[in-house]
């Protein structure tokens, strides 16, 4: 039996399921709305010298706007995941004992904020009534999984697509039911990695590897368990998806 928790973010796989590719439009894009954001703020703080408050305010939306933009640029680019997520943590669960808490992401959340409240303060608050969040517990035993896939869900906008990444646990029998996403199928129980903190290739290299060997799985009940998360540095991973030929699953 091993005892290791070196994470494993391929598992059986040779390769990442969703190469991480390096976006050098998307970076000097970040670049750009970083450098305007700077000017933005440098500007305001020199308005507040007169005294006007509209200006002020409109200044310090405008500086947020290009800031979270800015983000999204760098994380297009390549820039993101690094580490194992704080909000990655061991769980314990009085049916089904010890295992790991993956939690979804806030960025969408924060992001809706920021443009409501730069359009009207009434804004700011009706995002608790806009975004709420779904709850839906299932418990998949692993001896009724029969294979682990990776997959995408393709958001199609102008001029580019977004593939964003799916893992499809296929066990027989199983049925979609309300609150489920629509990402379901029967005999197929979607996880998507895409809205998840932790990065999509360190998960699914962790459930094949869990899947495919049962002597680790008593490693999800260990405090050290969010280790098994830990992805690739960011330039590894980009140094590896350059190896690949391109292909549709990008991440």
């Amino acid at each position: 039996m091993s005892d290791s928790i070196e994470p494993c973010p391929y598992g059986e796989r040779s390769e990442p399921a969703w190469p991480q590719r390096f976006r050098t439009g998307s970076l000097c894009l970040g670049a750009f709305l970083a450098g305007t954001g700077i000017l933005v703020l440098q500007k305001t703080v020199d308005v507040r010298r007169a005294d006007d408050g509209g200006a002020i305010a409109l200044g310090f939306c405008l500086a947020v706007m290009t800031a979270s933009s800015s983000a999204w640029g760098f994380e297009r680019a390549g820039f993101h995941r690094f580490g194992v997520h704080p909000r990655i943590q061991q769980y314990r669960d009085d049916v089904h004992g010890p295992g790991i808490e993956i939690p979804y992401v806030r960025i969408l959340p924060v992001q809706l904020s920021v443009v409501f409240s730069c359009m009207t303060v009434a804004g700011a608050f009706m995002i608790t009534w806009l975004v709420r969040r779904g709850v839906s517990d299932v418990f998949v035993r692993w001896d009724e999984i029969r294979e682990v896939a990776a997959d995408v869900y393709t958001v199609s906008g102008s001029g580019a697509s977004t593939h964003n990444p799916l893992i499809r646990l296929h066990v027989p029998g199983y049925e979609p039911t309300p609150p489920r996403m629509g990402h379901d199928k029967p005999d197929s129980f979607t996880v998507p990695a895409y809205v998840l903190v932790s990065e999509p290739n360190a998960l699914v290299g962790l459930i094949d590897r869990l899947h495919g060997c049962p002597e680790d799985r008593h490693l999800v009940t260990t405090p050290e368990a969010p280790e098994l998360l830990r992805p690739l540095p960011v330039r590894e991973r980009l140094r590896i998806a350059r190896k690949i030929p391109r292909q549709q699953w990008e991440w």
